[in-house]
């Protein structure tokens, strides 16, 4: 198994304990040994405090007190991999021997490093006025949102209408004719971005730059707002638009003609 062991110092001392002769007949005891020891940032940096120190293997695992401090106690005589981590630096391990009546001090010497982000993905919303949000929770009317524009990816919005209950699409003709299918002699009502508009205008409109469509294919569905005289329904589109705080992309400025310059030239006659 390979371990890191740069920056790891390691000392033994000598406990002083009171020797003692078993008496005969008696089982010996184990001597045990213990480790201490203390976390820093790297180059003699400012001591660590909760830090993690674990015996890789164990069920031994203790916190570094104000002072990087740590202790373990009791330790049965042997190898084990002491391993200190913190928050914000990088893992240590190391692999040591813990000898009977021996106190091991252990110091490490942790390099900060970066802490890697997930990554962002920041996705443009829809930049849908409140009318359009009210009306289709009301339910009165067939609603198609940027979401469902982009997944039928109609070339026009003739394409996108065509399966839209209530609504005959004549594309024979350009722009495409919307007639209802209940009273094809009378009109739809049409708007753009919430103004009056020529079906003409309408329709052109390219399906990649709206935001949301809202479709009312009968007088009883058609909202009061929405009402034109002489129609039994309406079409209206909203289209994209920048949102708010951010800049209009600036018009290139005219290049400036220069003009030559002009030169007198006197002309001195020789007689």
């Amino acid at each position: 198994m390979s371990l890191d062991l740069p920056l790891v110092r390691l000392a033994s001392l000598l406990a002083v304990l009171p020797s003692a002769v078993p008496a005969q007949g008696q089982p010996q005891p184990v001597s045990l040994g213990a480790i201490t020891g203390v976390v820093r940032a790297s180059e003699k940096g400012p001591a660590l405090s909760g830090a993690r120190v674990i015996l890789v293997g164990t069920t031994l695992a203790v916190t570094t007190g104000s002072r990087g401090e740590f202790t373990f106690n009791g330790l049965v005589p042997g190898k084990y991999v002491i391993q200190a981590s913190a928050i914000g630096y990088g893992t240590l391990s190391s692999e040591i021997e813990v000898k009977p009546k021996e106190t091991l001090e252990v110091e490490f010497e942790v390099e900060p490093e970066g802490i890697r982000l997930p990554e962002l993905t920041v996705a443009e919303s829809p930049n849908l006025p409140p009318e359009f949000v009210r009306r289709s929770e009301s339910g009165g009317g067939r609603y198609i949102n940027r979401t469902a524009i982009e997944h039928r990816n109609a070339a026009s919005i003739g394409d996108l209408l065509r399966t839209v209950p209530g609504l005959r699409v004549n594309c024979t003709v350009f722009p495409c004719r919307i007639q209802l299918v209940r009273q094809r002699n009378c009109p739809m009502a049409y708007w753009i971005d919430g103004m009056p508009a020529d079906a003409g205008m309408v329709m052109i409109q390219p399906p990649r730059d709206l935001d949301g469509v809202e479709i009312y294919s009968g007088l009883a569905e058609t909202p009061p707002e929405l009402f034109q005289p002489n129609t039994c329904g309406a079409l209206v589109v909203w289209t994209r638009t920048p949102p708010k705080g951010s800049k209009k992309p600036k018009k290139p400025k005219p290049i400036p003609v220069v003009k030559p310059d002009t030169v007198a030239v006197w002309l001195t006659p020789h007689f």
